[in-house]
């Protein structure tokens, strides 16, 4: 048992078993099923698909097709970082807390509203109504880079 490196108990039991039941007539001793078969040290170190990867897999083959031509945009949408914005009530700075967004390169979506709904109005032949108020003021930060992000195939 020296012989075998320490392991002379283990070894010792595996060479004691016979073939194991349901095992083809002059198969290895302890060839039949295993009771294990799939050990966890081997799946740990598995290369798996992110789980990220899997999600976008899965949204660009089933929200793809429900959407069609629009999902490129609504992918770009879920990819990018997190959108921040500002909604001014009636009871911030009136000057000083626009201004200061203004210097972090905020644009407030709202006011450009009514110039974009002009555009479209003019490009479409039935008229559009377009009722927002001028008393509300909504920031929102530059878009985020998608660039690390793999096209839809």
């Amino acid at each position: 048992m020296a012989a075998l490196g320490g392991r002379g108990r283990a070894a010792a039991a595996l060479l004691r078993r016979g073939a194991a039941p349901g095992a083809a007539p002059g198969a290895a001793p302890g060839a039949g099923q295993r009771r294990h078969r799939h050990k966890e040290k081997w799946a740990a170190t598995a290369p798996r698909v992110p789980s990220t990867r899997l999600a976008l897999h899965h949204f660009d083959t089933s929200y793809g097709l429900a959407l069609g031509a629009l999902w490129p945009s609504v992918r770009a949408a879920l990819l990018c970082e997190q959108k921040y914005g500002a909604l001014l009530n009636n009871f911030a700075a009136a000057d000083h807390v626009p201004q200061e967004l203004e210097l972090l390169n905020a644009t407030n979506f709202i006011s450009e509203a009514p110039q974009k709904a002009q555009l479209w109005q003019q490009e479409m032949s039935p008229p559009l109504c377009t009722s927002i108020s001028s008393k509300i003021k909504c920031y929102t930060f530059p878009r985020g880079d998608i660039t690390r992000f793999r096209p839809a195939r």
